[in-house]
């Protein structure tokens, strides 16, 4: 997995420097949170030229640390395994956008494009600043095709270690390999036998896989998070917000029209009742360059009733 530090984040934003040391104190902790994974936070070499404040570069705030906490920031700020453009895959001459501002050349693009190719990349991004929100959907303008996938964010380190946690210690290198550590890891979440089966027929990607993983351990840990009275604890409430909500959102209902025009199709056989089925409208996405994937699951969820995910595959509702 690759972890880059969101420049962009930077921009001048901070209204005075112990905000802007409680920022760093936060992408410090969240980079202590990774290496404790194995995996580093990696920077661009221009981050130390960003403006934190007006009349505070970056090099100028950063004197107002304290003399160890400056050091290791100065160190990861420098050194050169720590930096991602040393290794940059992608070309300056792609046309890489998120909400129509231009992300070439930055962590973000190049987040985009490592995962384009099947690589799992997470950018981090400062606290405060208008980059506290996840996904981040990059548009990549090729020549005659217009392709977009969604990159996971990080600002807060507690969110970050947790789902660093989910990331499978062994990469995945296989849809009978996903099946496995899902079932292992989601113990909450009741699949059905034949639900990862319509994954046979698609050709393996690895970064769509991790990122299957990914919201199947959302829903687990979204369950965990609902109380006995059915009430989402306060995690639970943060997990809705940033994932059942708004344009990007990882899981949503279908569509009214969906529902009818494809009702046989979202219908599934009751893993446990048999003769009995399952209405399942509810559903989890994954972009990948040429195939959506969806995860259908039962709704609602209640602490003392079953999740049952019932199908894990291409996109059933294509027009």
């Amino acid at each position: 997995m690759k972890l880059l530090f969101n420049e962009l984040s930077i921009d001048g934003q901070f209204h005075d420097l112990k905000a802007f040391r409680r920022a760093v104190e936060m992408i410090m902790s969240i980079r202590n949170a990774a290496r404790q994974f194995g995996w580093e936070l990696q920077c661009h070499q221009n981050v130390s030229d960003t403006l934190v404040m007006p009349g505070y570069p970056m090099k100028k705030a950063v004197n107002t640390l304290t003399k160890e906490k400056r050091r290791d920031f100065l160190q990861w700020l420098t050194h050169r395994g720590s930096l991602w453009n040393n290794e940059q895959r992608h070309s300056g001459d792609d046309y890489m956008a998120c909400d129509d501002k231009i992300v070439t050349d930055t962590a973000v693009g190049e987040a985009a494009y490592l995962c384009f190719h099947g690589i799992l990349c997470h950018i981090v991004s400062m606290n405060p600043s208008e980059w506290m929100y996840s996904p981040v959907k990059v548009d990549w303008h090729n020549i005659e095709t217009l392709e977009s996938i969604d990159v996971c964010n990080h600002w807060n380190a507690d969110e970050a270690e947790n789902a660093f946690r989910s990331v499978p210690a062994q990469p995945l290198d296989s849809w009978g390999q996903l099946e496995t550590t899902a079932r292992n890891i989601c113990r909450n979440l009741t699949f059905s036998p034949e639900c990862f089966t319509p994954l046979q027929d698609i050709p393996f990607n690895k970064s769509a896989a991790e990122q299957l993983l990914q919201r199947l351990t959302t829903l687990r840990d979204f369950k965990n998070s609902i109380d006995n009275k059915g009430k989402r604890t306060e995690k639970g409430q943060k997990i809705y917000q940033m994932h059942f909500t708004g344009d990007n959102a990882w899981f949503s209902d279908s569509s009214r029209t969906e529902k009818s025009r494809f009702r046989n199709d979202m219908t599934f056989p009751h893993p446990e009742l048999g003769g009995n089925t399952l209405f399942c409208t509810w559903h989890g996405k994954v972009k990948t360059t040429h195939i959506p994937l969806r995860i259908h699951f039962s709704w609602p969820m209640q602490a003392h009733e079953k999740t049952y995910v019932v199908y894990v595959g291409q996109k059933i509702t294509k027009k």
